[in-house]
């Protein structure tokens, strides 16, 4: 197999970055350790601008799930460096679901 390319190893590795600082600074917001880079929340904005509907509190955990996933399939493509052969993305996940 050839080796893999080196610009796909870049946007890779740059993902990861990119993933990482996002997930850093969404932590820090929600936690308030930024407290001079923002100067809003996310539980400010939602008490200064009342609503008929406001979701309660937990209903926000989905992106934890949300960022637990993105990280698994970064670190399935970051595997991709290190893997010997390749499968093709159709014969993993069936046709349908693969856009590569």
């Amino acid at each position: 197999m050839d080796s893999m390319p080196k610009l796909k190893i870049f946007v890779m590795l740059l993902s990861l970055v990119t993933f990482t600082a996002m997930v850093i600074l969404n932590a820090g917001n929600a936690t308030g350790l930024f407290k001079g880079l923002f100067r809003t929340t996310p539980g400010n904005i939602s008490e200064k601008y009342s609503t008929d509907f406001t979701p309660a509190g937990w209903t926000f955990l989905i992106w934890n799930v949300i960022y637990a996933w993105q990280l698994a399939w970064l670190l399935y493509a970051l595997s991709g460096i290190c893997r010997r052969y390749s499968l093709p993305m159709t014969r993993v996940l069936g046709g349908g679901t693969s856009l590569l």
